[in-house]
Order: C-alpha cells, then sequence, then structure tokens
C-alpha cells in the first residue's frame, strides 16, 4: 500500500507522524507520489458523477433564481477579489 510505503514515508511508516509533512521536499515528494483520490485506473468512481451533479445543481439555480448584491456589488481585494456583501439577495424567477 502507498501510504504506508517506508521509501516515502521513511521507517516509521506505520505510525501516525504528522511532523513527516513538515519538510518542504517531503511535502513535493508526496505531492507527487501520493494521490489520495487517485487518477486513472484506480480512480474515485464518485468523483466525475459528483462533478456532473454539481454542474446540473448550478444551472437550475441559476435559471430558476435571480441573485443579486444589495450593497451594489462593492468589492473587496482580499487573496482575490470578492464581494463586501456577505450576503445575496435571491429571487425566484421562474415557478
Amino acid at each position: 500500500m502507498q501510504g504506508r510505503s517506508t521509501e516515502l514515508f521513511g521507517e516509521d511508516a506505520h505510525e501516525f507522524n504528522p511532523k513527516r509533512f513538515d519538510d518542504a521536499a517531503q511535502r513535493r515528494a508526496l505531492a507527487t507520489n501520493v494521490k489520495p483520490f487517485g487518477t486513472g485506473v484506480r480512480a474515485c468512481l464518485g468523483r466525475a458523477l459528483a462533478t456532473q451533479e454539481l454542474v446540473i445543481a448550478m444551472s437550475a439555480l441559476i435559471r430558476d433564481y435571480r441573485f443579486s448584491d444589495p450593497s451594489g456589488l462593492i468589492m473587496r481585494d482580499t487573496l482575490g477579489l470578492r464581494p463586501q456583501s456577505e450576503t445575496l439577495d435571491v429571487v425566484r424567477e421562474r415557478s
């Protein structure tokens, strides 16, 4: 099992040791070698279904509702541009 590989995690691979992720070189090695949800033939089977369900749900919300920012869309600069208001006005357009 890759999650208990002594080559990647060292001799204490079977023990819980969160300090092993403190080293930047170790984190890079783990990022390229450990993929908990997998890729390829062992990928998570539900991932594509969950993505499809999310697209369908968002499409239905956008189709049936109108969203507006009560503050007039004043933006704030954080890690990216975000609306200053934490709330949205939601109006159902279709019945």
